[in-house]
């Protein structure tokens, strides 16, 4: 009885071990496939989805080049060339242009930062591009919110609650005062329509609203700010 028993235990482990080892090479086979699909749209396969094409040392300029196949990411790297030419012949930090890039599952995207310095204060400007790494598709703003499942209803009140967040942090730590919220601080930022100028970003599985303000003012809080305070996690 114990012989059989042991019998049956031994051959219930094999079978689990050979059940383990096919689902293990299943699984790798899978991943392979997958990695091959998007390794394949890239032009250069050893290098990352975008490189640095152009710098500039002196205005600590960077230009990206979007290192995927088809005629959409073609347009779009000779867009970018051709406005941020001015950029890349700057003697001067004041001037410049740099950018971020996110690859994650089937996107990757692409933002712009062009940096001017204009009656002493520095302004911002922003570009994305967010393209598909199944065909190199180009996403426009109404595919990139329906990759997300969501609208510009909610983008405009998630961006509402963010810039209300900011306004009760200036408010409690003095940095503003005797200003309320619609009638003093939007108009102080510059905003009338929170997607005016407002530039779609993915990252990391989540959409990202890249938006400029003015951030001078008579209180001189222009130090409390950085450049991520344009940036808009809408989730």
């Amino acid at each position: 009885m114990k012989g059989k028993f042991k019998i049956e235990v031994s051959r219930n482990l094999v079978i689990a071990i050979i059940v383990l080892i096919i689902l293990t090479i299943l699984l790798a086979t899978i991943n392979s496939i997958a990695k091959n699909r998007y390794t394949s749209i890239k032009i250069d396969d050893k290098r990352e989805y975008v490189i640095i094409r152009y710098n500039n040392k002196k205005s600590n300029s960077f230009v990206p080049y979007i290192n995927v196949r088809g005629t959409d990411a073609e347009k779009v790297n000779n867009e970018i060339k051709n406005i941020t030419s001015s950029y890349l012949t700057s003697d001067t930090t004041d001037k410049n242009v740099t950018y971020r890039y996110n690859a994650y599952k089937n996107l990757v995207s692409v933002v712009l930062i062009f940096k001017d310095k204009i009656n002493n204060q520095n302004t911002y400007l922003f570009k994305t591009y967010v393209l598909s790494l199944k065909d190199g598709h180009l996403l426009d703003n109404s595919e990139i919110l329906k990759t997300f499942d969501t609208n510009y209803t909610y983008v405009n009140k998630k961006m509402d609650d963010i810039m209300h967040e900011k306004y009760e942090d200036e408010l409690k730590n003095g940095i503003i005062y005797n200003c309320n919220f619609s009638e003093c601080y939007l108009p102080m930022r510059g905003i009338k329509n929170y997607l005016d100028g407002a530039n779609l970003y993915a990252e990391n599985g989540k959409l990202i609203v890249y938006r400029a303000y003015n951030v001078y003012s008579k209180y001189k809080e222009e130090d409390y700010f950085t450049r991520d305070d344009f940036k808009f996690v809408i989730g």
